[in-house]
C-alpha cells in the first residue's frame, strides 16, 4: 500500500494462503508467494481446457489433473491422448497450449523459471486468432455417451451390476484390479457385464456409425 503524502510503501503479507489446493504452485506450500503462482494456476486451467477433465480425481488412480498429465509429458504425443474428444482440435492450437502449460513453462516447479504474463499474452492472442468463432463441441451430445473412465464417446458400452455404463475395454481393465464400481467406489457383488444395446443405438444414431 502506498502513502502518497508520506511517500512510503507498506507491504501486506499473509502466512496463510487461501485457495483451491490443486491450483496452488509448489512454492505456496513452502510459504513463498509471488505473482508467478498465478502463472502456475493458468497452466492448470489450460490442462482443464485441453482435456475437459476435472482437476481432482480426473481418472481412477489419479488424484489430480497435474499428476495425470505428468504421465504424458515425456511421451511423443504429449497430451494428445488426453485431449477432450468432444472438440475438433486444431493442431497448432493444441501444440501452443501444450507448450504454454508444460512443466517447462507455466507448470515449472521453480517460479523464477515460469514465463512472464506479457509473453504469455502474445502467445494466447496468437492462438485466439486461429480459433474459429464457433468450435464444434459436444454440447449437442448427451453426456451419458461418454465413458466415465476414458472420457471418450463409447463404442461398446456395457453395464455393470451397479447400473453404470462404461466402455467395455476400460471397465474390463478396471475389474482386473478392482471389485468396485469406478464411478461410485462401491464394492460390487459381481463383475458381470451386460451389453448396453439401447445406449449404443442412441450413440450411433446421434454420432453416426462408430
Amino acid at each position: 500500500m502506498r502513502n502518497a503524502e508520506a511517500k512510503t510503501v507498506s507491504v501486506l503479507r499473509t502466512e496463510h494462503v487461501i485457495g483451491t489446493t490443486i491450483y496452488m504452485a509448489p512454492e505456496v506450500h513452502q510459504g513463498e508467494s509471488s505473482t508467478a503462482q498465478d502463472i502456475y494456476a493458468l497452466g492448470v486451467v489450460i490442462l482443464e481446457v485441453l482435456t475437459g477433465l476435472p482437476v481432482t480425481n480426473p481418472r481412477p488412480g489419479h488424484r489430480s489433473l497435474t499428476l495425470l498429465a505428468d504421465d504424458f509429458w515425456d511421451e511423443k504425443d504429449k497430451l494428445k491422448p488426453l485431449l477432450d474428444s468432444a472438440i475438433c482440435w486444431d493442431d497448432h492450437v493444441v501444440e501452443t497450449l501444450t507448450d504454454i502449460a508444460s512443466p517447462e513453462a507455466c507448470l515449472h516447479t521453480r517460479f523464477k523459471r515460469r514465463p512472464k504474463a506479457a509473453d504469455l499474452l502474445l502467445k494466447m492472442e496468437a492462438v485466439c486468432s486461429v480459433i474459429p468463432i464457433e468450435v464444434p463441441i459436444a454440447t449437442r451430445i448427451n453426456p451419458d455417451f461418454f465413458c466415465p473412465i476414458t472420457g471418450e464417446i463409447m463404442r461398446d458400452p456395457v453395464i455393470t451390476t451397479g447400473g453404470h455404463s462404461y466402455e467395455r475395454a476400460a471397465i474390463e481393465e478396471w475389474f482386473a484390479m478392482h471389485r468396485s464400481d469406478p464411478k461410485t467406489n462401491m464394492v460390487l457383488e459381481s463383475r458381470a457385464l451386460m451389453p448396453n444395446h439401447t445406449l449404443r443405438s442412441a450413440i450411433e444414431e446421434a454420432c453416426g456409425q462408430l
